[in-house]
């Protein structure tokens, strides 16, 4: 009975460490089934380009934003320069129209201006030299005098034959060292000009708006020579 007792005591023993003993194999299978493989670390060389290309793009952007702003001040400084410059010549002009008398008289003679005996001029005289500032007659041809009772001709001034319709062509006489502001503009039937080597400086809108048609007389290499073919006026050798 005893031998029964304590052989059924190790049976039981035996029994309890087996179920132990699978009981924990169990979970650490099941745990080691559950675990996910991680993928290696790649570098990103493709993020490294996208932001060197965003870099440039960026720097030429800013690039071109400050040379537009440069091209608008530059813009901006020449239409204020023009704009002061007709608001002078518009004031001269009311001025100058007022002062005017619709026939000429003695008192015009006594004056800085005055109607030229010779070529219908009216001109200014200042230390010895002669402006031309207006063409008061109907000549469709006209020769501008190289002095005027004495005195040389070196300029043509602002606006001096301006909208001057009946004007077909023009001949500077050498010594007149300037061609001021809108001279000849509107000037829609003039088709020839003669332009000395002498002449060193044409303001804004000399020849605006004039035919198209118009041709430059002038000196190789002079400066009326480059001036024309700045503006595709045609030009022809003197």
């Amino acid at each position: 009975m005893k031998k029964s007792i304590v052989l059924c005591a190790i049976l039981c023993a035996l029994l309890c460490g087996c179920q132990t003993g699978g009981g924990s194999d169990q979970p650490e299978t099941e745990t080691q089934d559950q675990k996910t493989p991680t993928a290696p670390d790649v570098p990103d060389t493709a993020s490294g380009e996208v932001q060197t290309r965003l870099a440039y793009y960026e720097q030429l952007v800013t690039d071109l934003q400050q040379e537009l702003l440069g091209l608008k001040t530059e813009i901006f400084t020449g239409r204020v320069e023009y704009e002061s410059r007709i608001a002078e010549l518009e004031a001269e002009l009311e001025a100058a129209e007022q002062a005017m008398p619709s026939v000429p008289s003695d008192a015009d003679t006594a004056g800085g201006e005055q109607p030229s005996d010779v070529a219908n001029f009216r001109y200014s005289v200042t230390n010895g030299a002669v402006t031309i500032t207006s063409y008061i007659g109907s000549d469709k041809a006209v020769t501008i005098p190289a002095t005027v009772e004495g005195c040389p001709v070196v300029a043509i001034g602002d606006r001096a034959f301006m909208d001057n319709a009946n004007l077909t062509s023009v001949t500077i006489p050498d010594g007149v060292t300037s061609i001021g502001w809108f001279a000849f503009s509107g000037c829609v039937s003039l088709e020839n000009v003669s332009i000395p080597a002498t002449v060193q400086s044409i303001s804004y809108g000399a020849f605006q708006n004039c035919n198209d048609t118009l041709t430059v007389a002038c000196s190789v290499g002079s400066y009326a020579e480059a001036y024309a073919r700045s503006y595709g006026m045609r030009t022809k050798s003197e």
